[in-house]
């Protein structure tokens, strides 16, 4: 063999090993898209770790959680429910967890009066009708040395028989009056009317307008000139006015005269006066309220429109115009009390009264106290309450 057939064996030789080992460089690789994950080789199982970011490794067969660095909060592991908790470094939090549970709390117990039953102190169903009234209602107001409070409240009767209250009450400072007055009013409905306490919604505020529309020549008749003649004209003409708000009521709601007529019973209150001034207040109605005093402790009746005669369709408005009216001097420490007819029985019971006397002698309680003494407990006493109370500081 000659020497270049020696170099040609070896330079094959070395070609075919370059060859193999290129070719085997070269074998193809699996790539995974998008941040490797992990690699799968087919036979045994093996995994082969990529750098990147990696959260866990599976591995088949026996389930292997491998912990990463990180916020982990806990790690799920298929089968049997186990969570695996990771301390998360921060303070600590304490939550607090309330725990409650149902315990019986007693009704408040006023005085009550009398042998009992007692009306319900809470109504157990809402009333059936097309009218809309809230069971209570209660306001109050310090003007200067008056302090006012108001409040209303539908009867136990009522409550049972799943009633609305048919009674109003209304106070609101006159603008249209050259010096500055409140006004004061109640009003209550047809007992059995299907829109009773619109019927006296309607026909207060109704008067707050038509006494505005007066105001000044009854300022002027009342407090200055003391004419009672012009009063007289004055007031009529106002009351007669409120009727046709109760009219286009009854027609906007097809309803019967008796349905929307209420009584009325108000009150003229000028401000401003000083600590020791006597004030003159109006009182006038027409109906079946009744206007009490109540100085040292002692009640008296200042106006009594319907005595204790039950209510009337024919002395309410719109068909009554029975108008009374009288001026009312108060001075500290006096307290006047306008009512509806039912409120003024109840507070003319002995019993009640005597109650309520000792109680308002000392001054204007706050609203819910006030709420309290409206709805003192007395048997019998099962129709709606609503009055206005006007207190002078003492």
């Amino acid at each position: 063999m000659d020497t270049l057939t020696v170099i040609l064996l070896i330079l094959s030789l070395i070609g075919n090993a370059v060859l193999t080992w290129f070719l085997v460089a070269r074998r193809p690789t699996v790539q995974v898209p998008g941040p490797p994950q992990y690699i799968q080789v087919p036979g045994p199982e093996v995994v082969r770790e990529i750098p990147g970011p990696v959260q866990y490794v599976e591995v088949p067969g026996p389930e292997v959680v491998r912990e990463i660095p990180g916020p982990v909060q806990y790690v799920e592991v298929p089968g049997p429910e186990v969570v695996r908790e990771v301390p998360v470094p921060g303070p600590e939090r304490i939550v607090p967890v309330e725990v409650t549970r149902e315990v019986e709390v007693p009704a408040r117990s006023g005085p009550r009066f009398g042998a009992g039953p007692f009306p319900v102190a809470v109504p157990s169903a809402f009333p059936i009708g097309r009218d809309v009234a809230p069971d209570t209602v209660v306001d109050g107001v310090d003007l200067g040395h008056l302090h006012v409070r108001a409040g209303s409240q539908r009867g136990g009767r009522n409550r049972l028989d799943q009633r609305y209250r048919r009674d109003a009450f209304l106070t609101r400072i006159v603008p249209e009056f050259p010096r500055q007055t409140l006004l004061s009013a109640v009003a209550a409905g047809n007992p059995l009317g299907a829109w009773s306490h619109s019927a006296a919604d309607v026909l207060v505020n109704s008067l707050a307008t038509q006494v505005g529309a007066f105001a000044e020549p009854l300022a002027y008749a009342l407090w200055e000139a003391h004419s009672p003649d012009t009063v007289s004209e004055l007031l009529r003409s106002a009351l007669r006015g409120t009727t046709g708000g109760l009219e286009r009521l009854g027609h906007l709601r097809q309803a019967a005269p008796g349905d929307v007529s209420a009584d009325l019973l108000a009150a003229l209150s000028p401000l401003g006066q000083s600590h020791s001034e006597t004030r003159r207040q109006l009182v006038f109605g027409t109906g079946s309220g009744t206007a009490l005093l109540l100085r040292d402790g002692v009640w008296s009746e200042q106006l009594a429109l319907g005595g204790r005669a039950a209510w009337t369709a024919e002395r309410a408005l719109p068909d009554g115009l029975d108008l009374r009216w009288q001026p009312v001097d108060t001075q500290p420490g006096d307290l006047l009390v306008l009512c509806t007819g039912a409120t003024a029985e109840l507070l003319g019971r002995p019993d009640v009264g005597a109650y309520l006397a000792e109680t308002w002698r000392v001054g204007a309680p706050d609203l819910t106290a006030f709420l309290n003494d409206l709805g003192v407990q007395a048997h019998g006493a099962d129709t709606d309450r609503t009055l206005v109370c006007l207190w002078e500081r003492g």
